[in-house]
C-alpha cells in the first residue's frame, strides 16, 4: 500500500517564498556590494595612478648635450684650462659641475662655493665610467637646498681613452614640492623614492615614511605592480598604492601614490549601508506582504478547511480574497451539485424510472415505517393491483403506448387515493399503502375506487384503451412485516384473478393455505411431467344432424400418486402461469397423435382428435413444428389432429398467433375458437383469422331453455357463423331438449356429458356403434 506524499501547507509556501525573496535581496546586495567595492577600488587606483603619473611626468631632466661635448674636449692635465672651459657651462642656475680624474681627484669645478662637494661627488660609479658603460642620471635630495636634484656623469677622454669624468648636479626641472592634483581626497599622498629607497619628497605628513628616512623596512620597499596593490603599513593601516618610475635615461626615482583603503572604499561602504537599509525595508515590506497574505489567504483557507472538516456539507461564510472566495464558492457549488446528485441518486434508487412512483424497495420501507409507527394495529392496508391482459396493449399498440398507459394509471391512482402511497411494484403491478383503515369494508371501498379508475377509458394519443385489473387487499395484523403484508396482498390478488378479470379479494388465513397448496402444486407439476403422471381422457363430439361421431377432444388429467386424479382447474392455471404449459402441451400433442394411430391400428378407423393449444404455445414459433413432427412420427395425415384455441390466446400476441394459425391452416389442420362468447371479439373479427369453427361456451347452452334472450343469442351466433363460413360446436350439452333446440337452430356439432363424458382412450366407444340416439 503506497504512502500518501506529504504535502506542504500554504503557510510553508509563503515562508519559503519569503526566504527565497530574502536570499534574493541578500544576494543582490552582496553582488552590488562586491561590484561597488571593486568599482571604488578601481576608481581609487585609477585616481592615484593618474596623480602619480602626472607627478612623474613633471620631473624631467635638463638638456646636457653641451656638457657632453665639453666632456669630450675637457682637459684633465691643465686645471686652469679646465676652469675656463667650465665657465661657459654655468648658465643654468644652481648647476654644479666637477671634472674628476680617474682616481676621483678633482681637476676643476664650477659650483656654488657655499655648498659642500660631498653630495655631488660622493659614491660615484667611476668604474662604470672608465669602462665606457653608460651611467644613468641619479635623482637625489640636495641637502644643501632641500630640493630634489639630478646628477649626470659623462666620460672625459684623454689620448682616445676615458681618463676621467664630468659630474653635473642640477635641480630637477620641477623644483616645486610634490602636490596632490585637485579633485582627489585630502588623505591621498605622493612620495618620491630614490634608488636606494630613501624618501626624497612627500606631499604631506600623511605619508607612512618620513622624508629623508629609508624605506627598506617599510611596505614601500617593493615596487608596486602596474595594476596597483593593497598593502598594510607597520601601524596596521591599509593603503591602496600605485607608482610611476622615471625612465632610465631620466633618473632612478620612483614615485608612489597612496590612499587609505577606508577612504577609497568609503563610497562603497556608504552604498552598502544604503543597500542594507533598502534591503531591510524590502524585508519589512515582504514580511508585511507575507503577513497580509497569511491573514487574507492562509486564515480564510484554514477556516474553509475547518468548516469542511467539521461538516462536509458546510457552507463557509463569506471569505476573502477573491480567489479564495472563488474556491469557497466552487466548493459550495460542488456541495450543492453533490447534494443534488445524491438526491437524484436517492430518488432513482427509491423510485420507478418510468412512472416516478416509489419502487418496491421504497414501498417496503414505507410500509415497515407505517407498521412500526403504531398505525399498523389494524390501521394499515396494502392493495396489490395487477392489470389484466396488459401484454395485449404492448403487442397491439407498441411498448411506447403501454408505457404511457402505466404512467397515466399511476397518476390516476395517486389522484384518486389522496393520503395513500402509490408505488409501482414491477411490470404492470402497483402496490398502494393506505393508513388509518378501519377494516375490510373500508379497504374494499378503496379497491372499488381502483376499479373505478380502471373502468374509465385511457386515451393515449389517438388510441383509446379500456383496462381492467385484479386487486388483492391485505390488512396488517400484529407481528406482520412489510414483506408479509405485500405477500398477503399478492396472494389475494391471484385469488381474485381466478374469479375472473376486474375482481378484488381480501386476504384471509385460508388464502395462505391456498397459496401454499398452489406452491406445492407448482413444485409437484415439474416432477409429474418428468415421472409421466399425466394422461389423456377423450370426450366425443357428435354431429347434431346425423348423430355420428365426428372427433374426440383430448383433455389432460393428472393422476397424482397420493391425491389421485387432480382436476384440471387445479393445475392448468398454474401450468400456464409458470409456462409449464408449453412442455405439457407438447406432450399432449404427441400423445394424442400416438393414440389416433393406435385406434387406427386397432379398428382401422381414423378418429380425429382436437387438442387445446394455450396462449404461450400459440405465441411460440415451434407449435406448428411440434404438430408436424407428431403427425409424421405417428404416420398420420393433417386431418387426424385439430387445434382449439381461446380468444385470449389470440389476443395475447395477435400477430404471432395469426402467423402460426396460417401455417397450421396451410398444412390442412383445422382450427377452432373455444369458449366463444365469453370474450370481447365479434364474429366479424374472428372471421379475419384463419379459423374453421367456433365453440359456443357452455354458459350459453346451460341457459338455452331458461332464458329466451340466450336462445336468441345462440341462434344468432349459429346463423352469423354459417354466414361467414364457420361451423359451430355447442359445448356443455347435458340435456336432450338442449340437443333438440340446437338441431332446430342448425348447430353442426354437440359436446357434453349428455353425449359422453371424458374417458380414458380404452373406454371410448369407437364406430360403428356410437350414435346420438344410443347415447341419448
Amino acid at each position: 500500500m503506497g504512502h500518501t506524499p506529504r504535502r506542504l501547507s500554504v503557510r510553508v509556501y509563503l515562508l519559503i517564498s519569503a526566504l527565497v525573496c530574502l536570499c534574493g535581496v541578500g544576494a543582490l546586495i552582496a553582488v552590488q556590494a562586491v561590484s561597488s567595492f571593486d568599482r571604488e577600488r578601481a576608481n581609487a587606483i585609477g585616481q592615484v595612478r593618474a596623480a602619480v603619473q602626472t607627478t612623474a611626468d613633471g620631473f624631467t631632466t635638463t638638456d646636457t648635450s653641451s656638457a657632453q661635448g665639453f666632456a669630450d674636449n675637457a682637459s684633465l692635465s691643465d686645471p686652469a684650462a679646465c676652469e675656463d672651459a667650465l665657465k661657459g657651462l654655468t648658465g643654468v642656475a644652481g648647476v654644479q659641475m666637477y671634472v674628476l680624474r680617474a682616481d676621483g681627484t678633482q681637476v676643476c669645478s664650477a659650483h656654488d662655493p657655499k655648498l659642500p662637494d660631498a653630495p655631488y661627488t660622493a659614491s660615484l660609479p667611476m668604474a662604470d665610467v672608465l669602462a665606457g658603460r653608460d651611467v644613468n642620471p641619479v635623482q637625489f635630495l640636495d641637502t644643501a637646498t632641500g630640493q630634489p636634484a639630478e646628477r649626470y656623469i659623462f666620460p672625459v677622454h684623454k689620448d682616445g681613452q676615458v681618463g676621467g669624468a664630468l659630474v653635473i648636479a642640477e635641480p630637477t626641472a620641477s623644483s616645486s614640492p610634490l602636490t596632490v592634483p585637485r579633485g582627489l581626497p585630502r588623505q591621498v599622498w605622493l612620495v618620491a623614492l630614490s634608488a636606494d629607497g630613501k624618501l626624497v619628497l612627500s606631499t604631506s605628513d600623511h605619508a607612512p615614511v618620513a622624508v629623508g628616512s629609508t624605506s627598506s623596512r617599510s611596505f614601500l620597499t617593493r615596487a608596486v605592480g602596474a595594476r596597483g596593490e593593497t598593502r598594510t603599513d607597520s601601524k596596521g593601516r591599509t593603503w591602496l598604492l600605485q607608482q610611476a618610475q622615471l625612465p632610465a635615461s631620466s633618473g632612478s626615482w620612483r614615485f608612489v601614490a597612496g590612499i587609505p583603503k577606508s577612504v577609497a572604499l568609503a563610497p562603497a561602504r556608504a552604498e552598502l549601508r544604503r543597500s542594507v537599509v533598502l534591503g531591510a525595508l524590502i524585508l519589512v515590506v515582504l514580511m508585511g506582504i507575507a503577513g497580509l497574505l497569511h491573514r487574507n489567504l492562509v486564515r480564510p483557507i484554514r477556516r474553509l478547511q475547518r468548516a469542511i472538516e467539521h461538516d462536509e456539507d458546510a457552507r463557509p461564510s463569506r471569505v476573502t480574497p477573491r480567489e479564495v472566495a472563488a474556491v469557497a464558492d466552487a466548493y459550495v457549488d460542488q456541495v450543492d451539485r453533490r447534494k443534488a446528485l445524491e438526491a437524484d441518486l436517492r430518488f432513482q434508487a427509491s423510485h420507478d424510472a418510468l412512472t416516478l412512483l416509489p419502487n418496491r424497495r421504497e414501498l417496503t420501507e414505507r410500509i415497515d415505517a407505517a407498521i412500526t409507527s403504531g398505525s399498523g394495529h389494524g390501521g394499515v392496508a396494502v392493495l396489490f393491483v395487477d392489470l389484466d391482459r396488459f401484454k395485449l396493449v404492448n403487442d397491439s399498440h407498441g411498448h411506447a403506448v403501454g408505457d404511457q398507459l402505466l404512467v397515466a394509471l399511476g397518476a390516476r391512482l395517486v389522484e384518486s387515493l389522496p393520503g395513500c402511497v402509490v408505488g409501482r411494484f414491477g411490470g404492470d403491478e402497483y402496490v398502494i399503502l393506505c393508513t388509518a383503515v378501519t377494516g375490510e369494508v373500508e379497504a374494499q371501498g378503496l379497491a372499488d375506487r381502483v376499479a373505478s379508475v380502471l373502468h374509465t377509458p385511457f386515451r393515449i394519443g389517438a388510441v383509446e384503451i379500456y383496462a381492467s385489473g385484479s386487486v388483492g387487499i391485505a390488512i396488517a395484523q400484529d407481528g406482520e412485516s412489510a414483506e408479509d403484508l405485500i405477500r398477503n396482498a399478492d396472494t389475494a390478488m391471484y385469488r381474485s384473478k381466478e374469479q375472473g378479470p376486474g375482481r378484488s379479494a381480501v386476504f384471509d388465513r385460508g388464502m395462505r393455505r391456498w397459496a401454499q397448496a398452489r406452491f406445492e402444486t407448482e413444485r409437484e407439476l415439474h416432477r409429474a411431467l418428468d415421472d409421466g403422471q399425466f394422461e389423456l381422457h377423450y370426450q366425443p363430439l357428435f354431429s347434431v344432424q346425423t348423430g355420428e361421431l365426428v372427433r374426440a377432444e383430448a383433455l389432460v388429467r393428472w393422476r397424482h400418486p397420493e391425491r389421485g386424479l387432480v382436476s384440471p382447474a387445479d393445475f392448468i392455471p398454474i401450468a400456464e402461469e409458470t409456462r409449464l404449459i408449453v412442455p405439457l402441451g407438447e406432450w399432449v400433442i404427441e400423445e394424442a397423435a400416438r393414440q389416433v394411430a393406435q385406434w387406427r391400428s386397432d379398428t382401422g378407423a381414423t378418429i380425429p382428435v382436437a387438442v387445446n393449444v394455450a396462449a404461450h404455445q400459440l405465441c411460440s414459433t415451434e407449435v406448428d413444428a411440434t404438430i408436424r413432427s407428431a403427425l409424421r412420427d405417428a404416420g398420420l395425415d393433417a386431418e387426424a389432429l385439430s387445434v382449439e384455441i381461446t380468444e385470449s390466446a389470440v389476443l395475447t400476441d395477435e400477430q404471432t398467433a395469426r402467423r402460426t394459425l396460417e401455417r397450421l391452416r396451410g398444412e390442412g389442420i383445422r382450427v377452432a375458437v373455444d369458449d366463444f362468447g365469453t370474450g370481447y371479439s365479434s364474429l366479424s373479427y374472428l372471421q379475419r383469422l384463419p379459423i374453421d369453427e367456433v365453440k359456443i361456451d357452455r354458459s350459453f347452452i346451460a341457459m338455452l331453455r331458461e332464458n329466451e334472450t340466450t336462445a336468441v343469442i345462440v341462434a344468432s351466433i349459429v346463423d352469423l357463423a354459417h354466414a361467414v363460413g364457420l361451423s359451430v360446436v355447442a359445448e356443455g350439452v347435458e340435456q336432450a331438449p338442449q340437443l333438440v333446440d340446437l338441431g332446430r337452430m342448425g348447430c353442426d356439432i354437440a359436446q357434453g356429458f349428455y353425449l359422453g363424458r371424458p374417458v380414458p382412450a380404452s373406454d371410448l366407444t369407437i364406430p360403428g356403434g356410437a350414435t346420438v340416439s344410443r347415447q341419448g
